[in-house]
């Protein structure tokens, strides 16, 4: 005995002992003495369970009809004490002279308000699992002979009712655990011209999770067959079904979608025509309507209610194992619409199919509506996605290969993404793939996408494992540089000129990004003025091995970068919320990149600057970014700039170590700073310095640095420090007052340049300045050694004093008349020294004669006493003078 139709034997013994009953009832006029009879041998069919049975009450007016007034069977021990079934009134009147032909006719049969109640129990134990058991002793056969002889009754029922029914299934075992009880309530059928070798009529309406009747069948099914197994039926059908709630069901298909239903009902109005297991045809619309959804987490709001529609006509043949999707079909998403037909044949075998579709142009700022995390952010990012958009599908062929084509149109689409990318309506931006899926690959014989003058090819195949081995190569068409720059707003501001190309390859198992390689062949830049190369390769996408080679003939920097015009204002920086936790800090993803880069750059032009034969190695591991030195030819000398900076710390902290060896100093200034022809001369020294972040005021707030450096034969402009000094000098009050003649105005003006064969310092940089404890220049007159400082917004402070020669010394006392008398007192060892202050912000700088340093000379020279030429010189000095207030710097002030 098959399981699935124990149940129906049991209820069905039920109606077979009261259509004896009715037999035998009108011979002997009392029914109700075979109650006990009838109850013990259906309690017997239904495992067990109670069975109840209410007045029973033969007729045989107008043919013999028999009548129930109530049915019970209730629940086994473990589930619900609410009864299996309960039926108000079973009703049931058949011809009596039918009895006496091969087939008993019925004129009616009527049940009244059933009831049947299903159930899991928390155990996943249903209550009628016992029923769909198969038996444990099969009837014994009769002999073939015998039951070739024995006559086949069959059946014709009139007229089959049910009024007013109910189901129940009520599940405590769903597969989310939660309780959910689902019902068809008002239910009412009715089935004319039943039998088994003819169709019968059948209308069906009930309420479906629902207080309304929503649900409708009319139409006309079978003949069902006297093996039932429906070989030769045919339907002609109306299914009709409305406000049927998604959501109440949802713990059955949760595991299979990756959202979470919000909402939304289903709606159906289909024509079911031809046979079962022939060739079936549907046309109508299967709808859900005001459907929303939700991410599982809910950490989104849910998306707007839109209408999801299929408006199909079809048909399917089971034997032919053939389907088609006539024109006229379509599916509606929201305000996507997609038209779309086909057709298939030996799904059995070759499961040969043709498809192909097209959608109307579709407004894309309502479609990205419906994905609420991806609209949440566009609109964190300022990103705006307008216009409309088009797209056509085809796919062909059988199982062993499928020809697949793909076209998504953009044309009419406006795209903008502030500082990345940006596209108006009428630009070219397409996507079109051409492909052949096999058992084994998938090969993309096509692959090409074009944003402007932009035309992206691929080919290549993809396995169809689980682990998806790539083999991909990626090329792209000479692409002038000013098509890329009307849609990579990055590039907005260059006027490079000339052409970009691409050609790059994809390897490995797509499925394991860590086994994945990226391989740049080459990306190629040329133009009139620059070209560059740039190959190398990317592997393990978890944690990238990067390696790369940038080479160069020529690369004029001034054309590729033009200075901009434009002074940005500085950015504000948003306020932290109050009481805001700081965020917890993360491994940075750039501690588990590896870099290892070289670059060889044959001519350099920036700023006007030339460098030639420029070459460095460039690493980085944990996020740390270093290099032993980028060097080259500069300015007629030569330079190496060793670094290191951790790119991963919270702020970038940096160290870089330059050093210069015969670099022409003033070349360097004019090209990099607004320094031009301020300092010249040839440079040597290395500094190195260190510091943290990325922007100038962080930056010099936070540079540390020590080095030496050391200049020749150059000068700096801007004042003249002998010329300057000497002039204070001579215009002091006792200088003036006792020259015996003047110091000569041509010889001894103030020029616009000091003048040195050598100057030399060490350097220490601390908060923002850079301190000079022991500056040497030798000039023509002598020497000058200085200390002092300046600042990175050229602010300087700086004391010293120039040491004459003796014999510059000799002649200036010789020009300006001074005597012996005073030579001994004015001078220091015999040698004319000059204590002087430089101050101001570089250029207008200012050369002060320290009078009070120099008064110190004197007083020294004084304290010596030293001579009968000192005494009579500090007599002079002191002529006419108030030694009671007199302060002896007051001699040397101009």
């Amino acid at each position: 005995m098959s399981t699935g139709r124990k149940i129906g034997i049991g209820v069905g013994v039920v109606v077979a002992l009261v259509i004896g009953a009715m037999l035998i009832l009108p011979l002997v006029m009392n029914p109700e003495n075979y109650r006990d009879q009838i109850i013990s041998q259906a309690e017997k069919a239904l495992g067990g369970r109670k069975v109840e049975i209410g007045r029973i009450k033969l007729s045989l007016w107008t043919g013999l009809a028999l009548r129930v007034d109530k049915l019970v069977v209730w629940n086994r021990e473990g589930f619900s004490e609410e009864p299996l079934l309960e039926v108000k009134q079973f009703e049931i009147k058949l011809s009596l002279l039918s009895l006496l032909s091969d087939t008993i006719r019925v004129k009616r049969i009527v049940l009244k308000q059933p009831r049947i109640f299903l159930e899991r129990n928390e155990k996943g134990e249903l209550s009628v699992a016992d029923l769909l058991q198969p038996s444990a002793e099969a009837p014994p056969e009769k002999p073939q002979a015998e039951a070739e002889a024995a006559p086949k009754k069959k059946f014709a029922v009139s007229s089959l009712r049910i009024e007013q029914g109910r189901l129940v299934f009520d599940d405590m075992k769903s597969p989310t655990g939660e309780y959910v009880s689902s019902q068809i309530d008002q239910l009412e059928v009715t089935v004319t011209d039943l039998s088994l070798d003819k169709p019968l009529k059948l209308l069906v309406s009930a309420a479906v999770q629902s207080d309304q009747p929503n649900l409708e069948i009319k139409g006309r099914f079978g003949p069902i067959g006297e093996d039932y197994q429906l070989s030769a039926a045919a339907a002609d059908l109306q299914l009709t079904l409305l406000a049927f709630p998604l959501t109440f069901a949802q713990p059955y298909y949760t595991e299979y979608l990756p959202v979470e239903i919000a909402s939304g009902r289903l709606e159906t109005n289909l024509k079911l025509t031809g046979e079962v297991q022939g060739k079936l045809a549907a046309a109508g619309t299967l709808a859900l309507r005001e459907f929303a959804y939700i991410d599982k987490q809910h950490l989104e709001p849910p998306s707007p209610k839109f209408d999801v529609v299929i408006e199909e006509k079809a048909w399917y043949d089971q034997k032919q194992g053939a389907f088609a999707l006539e024109p006229g079909s379509q599916a509606t998403l929201g305000p996507l619409v997609l038209k779309v037909s086909g057709s298939g044949e030996d799904l059995d075998q070759s499961q040969k199919i043709t498809l192909q579709g097209e959608s109307e142009k579709v407004a894309l700022a309502e479609l990205i509506k419906l994905l609420p995390s991806l609209e949440k952010s566009f609109q964190e990012s300022g990103y705006r996605l307008g216009g409309r958009g088009q797209t056509t599908f085809s796919l062909a062929g059988d199982k062993s290969a499928r020809q697949v084509k793909l076209l998504l149109d953009l044309n009419d689409a406006s795209v903008e993404m502030p500082d990345l990318f940006q596209k108006g309506v009428g630009e070219p931006l397409s996507l079109e793939l051409a492909a052949r899926l096999t058992e084994k690959n998938y090969l993309i014989e096509s692959l090409k996408l074009i944003l402007g003058a932009l035309q992206l090819s691929a080919q290549g195949k993809v396995g169809a494992g689980e682990e998806l081995p790539a083999e991909i190569s990626l090329e792209s068409n000479p692409v002038p540089f000013a098509s890329l720059q009307k849609n990579l707003v990055a590039l907005k501001d260059l006027t490079p000129g000339g052409t970009v190309r691409l050609s790059a390859t994809v390897l490995g198992p797509l499925a394991k990004t860590d086994q994945v390689e990226l391989r740049l062949v080459g990306l190629q830049y040329q133009s009139d003025h620059s070209d560059a190369l740039l190959t190398g390769s990317v592997k393990n996408l978890d944690a990238p091995r990067i390696s790369f080679a940038l080479s160069s003939q020529k690369l004029n920097l001034d054309k590729l970068f033009p200075p901009s015009t434009e002074t940005a204002a500085p950015a504000k920086a948003a306020a932290p919320a109050a009481g805001a936790a700081a965020p917890a800090e993360e491994e940075s993803s750039l501690k588990k990149m590896v870099v290892d880069g070289s670059v060889t750059l044959k001519k350099v032009i920036y700023s006007g600057l030339f460098l030639t034969n420029v070459t460095m190695k460039l690493g980085m591991q944990k996020g740390v970014l270093q290099s032993p030195g980028l060097s080259g030819g500069v300015a007629g000398g030569s330079f190496n700039l060793p670094f290191r900076v951790d790119l991963a710390a919270k702020e970038p902290a940096f160290t870089v170590k330059p050093s210069l060896s015969g670099v022409d100093i003033n070349q360097v200034l004019s090209a990099l700073t607004d320094l031009k022809d301020s300092i010249k001369g040839k440079v040597n020294g290395q500094v190195e310095v260190s510091g943290v972040g990325t922007e100038w005021e962080k930056m010099n707030k936070t540079l540390t640095g020590q080095g030496r450096l050391e200049l020749t034969d150059g000068s700096i402009k801007g004042f003249d420090l002998f010329g300057g000094l000497m002039g204070e000098w001579a215009k002091s009050e006792t200088v003036r007052k006792y020259a015996a003649s003047g110091m000569g105005k041509a010889e001894y003006a103030a020029l616009s340049e000091t003048k040195f064969t050598q100057l030399s310092s060490d350097l220490k940089i601390r908060d923002g300045q850079v301190r000079v404890p022991n500056a040497v220049m030798a000039v023509a007159q002598g020497k000058v050694e200085a200390e002092g400082k300046f600042g990175f917004d050229y602010k300087t402070d700086f004391q010293g004093k120039m040491v004459v020669t003796e014999a510059e010394t000799k002649k200036i006392t010789k020009n300006a008349g001074i005597g012996p008398e005073f030579q001994a007192l004015l001078l220091e060892d015999g040698k004319l020294v000059l204590p002087f202050i430089l101050k101001g912000t570089y250029p207008d700088l200012k050369v002060l004669f320290d009078g009070g340093e120099y008064g110190k000379i004197v007083q020294n020279n004084l304290k010596k006493a030293a001579g009968k030429a000192v005494k009579e010189g500090a007599k002079k000095l002191l002529e006419g003078k108030d030694l009671k207030n007199m302060k002896f710097d007051d001699f040397f002030k101009p």
